[in-house]
C-alpha cells in the first residue's frame, strides 16, 4: 500500500506582516502533482493544519478545495488535529466526510482502508488525557501518549474485532514531540519553544505496539527519530529563517513487504524561497546581487556598513520587495550585544512564570493548595 505523508501545513499563516496564502496555496498544488503521479493508497496529513486555532475564510477555503481535489483524484485522507489546531473545529462534519473517505480526529480513532489500519492520534496533552482516560494515571506527556496508545490498541482494537483480524498493515499518526533515546530530533525557531523538555516523549512508548509506518507532525524539518520508519514530514513551506537549509518535500511511503516499509522524499519547489543574504548595501544592490529571478525570495538581510543608513529599508524594498527582517553586523551592533541589558521593573518573578508554564502545559491554572507548595519550594530555606 503506498502512502503519501506530509505534516504542518500551517495555512492562513503570516510572517512578518507577510501573508503566505499565496505561497501555500501554491504548495498544495505540488502536493496534488505529487498525489496525481505517484496514485497513493493514503494522504496523511500530521496535524497544524492551520497556523491558528480559529483560521481564516481564506485558509478554511483553500484547504476545502485542496480536500475536494484529493477526494476526487481517489485517494483516501488521513487527519489528526495538531496543537495549532482546534480539534472540535478541524473535525467539524467528521461523520459525514469519511463517507467520502477524509478520516478528521479530534480524539484518537481508528480507521480502516483495505487490509490496513490506521491509528490517529492528535496533539495530546496531560490534561486532555485524564479526561480521556480517568482511570489512569497520568502526570506528564509520556504518561499522556501512553495512555492513549493502549486506548487504540487494547480497548479499540478489542472492540472492532472484525477488522482487526484482517489488518496486515498497521500506520500510527501523531502529532506530538519524540525524542529518542533522550536525544532531541532537528528543531527550528518556526516550532513553538518546548518548555525545558517536558513536552518530550521517547519513541519507546511506541516500539511496544507493532506499527509498520509512523507519520509525524510537529516539527518542520525532514527526518526520522530513532528508527527509519518512525519518521516526521516536515512542513512543506519554510516557515521561518532557520529553515533555509531545509529541501522541503513529501514523504512517499510503500507498506507491507517484510523488509520493511519502502521510504522516499519528493522534493517540493517553492514559489518564493526562504533566503539570507549579507554584505554592504551598496553591494547588495548591485545588478550581479539582485537577480530578477530570485529577488522575490523571502529575505533576512545583514548589513554591514559601519556608517549608518536611515534609508536602508526603503532601498532595500526597491531591489528586493519581500526583505522580512532587517539586521546590522558592525562594530556598533558588536558592542551593543556586549552591554547588559538594564532591569526589566515589569519582569515576572519565577513564581508568577512557573504559574504560566503549568496552565499552559495543563488547560488549567493551579489550586490555591499548588500555589502554596510551589511557593514553598521555590522560597522557603531547608
Amino acid at each position: 500500500m503506498r502512502l503519501l505523508h506530509t505534516a504542518d501545513l500551517h495555512i492562513g499563516k503570516n510572517l512578518a506582516g507577510f501573508s503566505l496564502i499565496q505561497d501555500q496555496e501554491f504548495a498544495l498544488d505540488r502536493i496534488m502533482d505529487v498525489i496525481e503521479s505517484e496514485r497513493p493508497r493514503v494522504l496523511l496529513i500530521a496535524g497544524d493544519v492551520y497556523d491558528k486555532q480559529s483560521p481564516s475564510v481564506e485558509a478554511v477555503t483553500l484547504f476545502d478545495r485542496f480536500l475536494t481535489r484529493a477526494v476526487k483524484a481517489g485517494v483516501i485522507v488521513m487527519i489528526n488535529a495538531g496543537n495549532h489546531d482546534a480539534p472540535e473545529r478541524l473535525a467539524f462534519g467528521g461523520e459525514l466526510l469519511q463517507g467520502a473517505g477524509v478520516f478528521i480526529a479530534a480524539e484518537p480513532m481508528i480507521a480502516y482502508v483495505d487490509d490496513a489500519e490506521f491509528h490517529l492520534l492528535p496533539y495530546v496533552k496531560p490534561a486532555l488525557a485524564r479526561r480521556l482516560y480517568p482511570e489512569a494515571d497520568i502526570t506528564d506527556y509520556p504518561g499522556a501518549v501512553s495512555a492513549a496508545l493502549t486506548y487504540l490498541n487494547d480497548y479499540l482494537t478489542a472492540k472492532d474485532t472484525k477488522n482487526t483480524k484482517k489488518s496486515a498493515k498497521r500506520v500510527l499518526l501523531a502529532h506530538q514531540f519524540f525524542t529518542s533515546k533522550g536525544v532531541s530530533p532537528v528543531l527550528s525557531e518556526s516550532e513553538t519553544g518546548f518548555a525545558g523538555g517536558l513536552d518530550a516523549v521517547d519513541t519507546g512508548v511506541i516500539s511496544g505496539y507493532r506499527y509498520d509506518y509512523v507519520a509525524l507532525g510537529h516539527l518542520h524539518g525532514p527526518q526520522s527519530v530513532g528508527r527509519g520508519e518512525i519518521r516526521y514530514a516536515g512542513s512543506p513551506l519554510k516557515y521561518s529563517f532557520s529553515e533555509c537549509p531545509h529541501v522541503k518535500s513529501v514523504t512517499l511511503v510503500e507498506i507491507g513487504s517484510n523488509n520493511g516499509p519502502k521510504i522516499k522524499t519528493i522534493p517540493l519547489p517553492s514559489l518564493r524561497d526562504m533566503r539570507k543574504i549579507r554584505g554592504p548595501l551598496e553591494a547588495l544592490l548591485s545588478p550581479e546581487a539582485a537577480e530578477p529571478e530570485s529577488s522575490g525570495d523571502y529575505l533576512h538581510v545583514t548589513l554591514t556598513d559601519e556608517n549608518e543608513i536611515l534609508d536602508a529599508m526603503e532601498r532595500l524594498n526597491a531591489a528586493y520587495p519581500n526583505v522580512m527582517r532587517l539586521s546590522y553586523d558592525n562594530a556598533r551592533s558588536a558592542l551593543a550585544d556586549e552591554m547588559p541589558e538594564p532591569p526589566d521593573e515589569n519582569a515576572k518573578n519565577i513564581s508568577e512564570l512557573f504559574a504560566e508554564f503549568f496552565t499552559a502545559c495543563n488547560s488549567a491554572p493551579m489550586s490555591a493548595a499548588q500555589e502554596s507548595a510551589v511557593k514553598r519550594l521555590l522560597y522557603e530555606e531547608d
